[in-house]
């Protein structure tokens, strides 16, 4: 089966002083299933800049796994790494990556095998992978539970490098909860020298309204700088897309940094 996904952005960026258009991502997928056997090939197209004068896309391999789902999960190849479904469980990349990606801390997807176990109310599931396959060449041991709407998740790191600072490992918690109309997430991962956090807030105000709430902040004890960001959206869904009017603050110290001001758009 083929599918697409796409994120697009109408905006002005404060900072700039300049409106944008930006096609942010497009996702292509296929997969093939048959008889608890999926393979998965995604490529992801994103555009370089907001510049409609120098309109250019890159193009990169996303998924491409194998994966046996009877009776036990094992999935190998170029994969989502377990911190992903954070994204899924608060339902809005489209709007930011999640704290790892919105700092460039770590890559959302990794070379490895990865093994899962689901009763239907209970899942666990670890991954063996090599990060930054292309780079530092680390390996990474991870793992995850969840409870029907819920999960709670503890990830170990060790050797990668953040950035241009190099760190000796990473300690990674996440925690989603889901009490209808609301979803709350938390994630806080230390990094030496860095910490941070991150807060989501999904309510469902209507039957086709979102109240979205995000806040995340990092602080580097090396340099006594900190970094926040914040964004305050209502989403707008419909059937396969979501419109999305969103303000997006970022935070250097306790001054703002920039404002993005967008509607963004979101199709299936």
């Amino acid at each position: 089966m083929f599918s697409t996904l796409m994120f697009f952005h109408l905006g002005y960026d404060a900072r700039s002083s300049s409106p944008f258009a930006l096609m942010e991502r497009v996702y292509f997928t296929h997969d093939l299933a048959k008889k608890g056997l999926r393979v998965r090939a995604r490529i992801e197209a994103s555009q370089n800049a907001h510049d409609a004068s120098k309109i250019s896309f890159s193009f990169k391999i996303k998924d491409a796994y194998l994966q046996i789902d009877s009776p036990v999960l094992l999935r190998f190849g170029y994969q989502p790494a377990l911190f992903g479904f954070y994204d899924s469980f608060w339902g809005y990349r489209v709007l930011y990556k999640d704290v790892l990606g919105a700092f460039n801390l770590a890559s959302t997807r990794d070379l490895g095998l990865s093994v899962g176990y689901s009763s239907g109310i209970f899942a666990l599931r670890g991954m063996l992978s090599e990060a930054y396959i292309f780079g530092d060449g680390v390996y990474m041991v991870s793992g995850s539970a969840s409870l029907e709407k819920s999960f709670f998740s503890v990830y170990g790191y060790s050797g990668l490098k953040f950035g241009k600072i190099p760190a000796s490992g990473l300690g990674l918690l996440m925690i989603g909860l889901k009490f209808e109309p609301v979803k709350i997430s938390f994630a806080g991962f230390y990094a030496n020298p860095r910490v941070g956090v991150s807060l989501t807030s999904v309510f469902r105000a209507a039957q086709r309204i979102d109240l979205v709430l995000r806040a995340d902040g990092i602080y580097d004890a090396q340099s006594r700088s900190s970094k926040g960001l914040g964004i305050l959206a209502v989403s707008f869904l419909g059937k396969g897309y979501k419109v999305i009017p969103n303000f997006v603050g970022k935070f250097s110290g306790n001054k703002l940094s920039d404002a993005v001001f967008r509607i963004s758009f979101e199709w299936k």
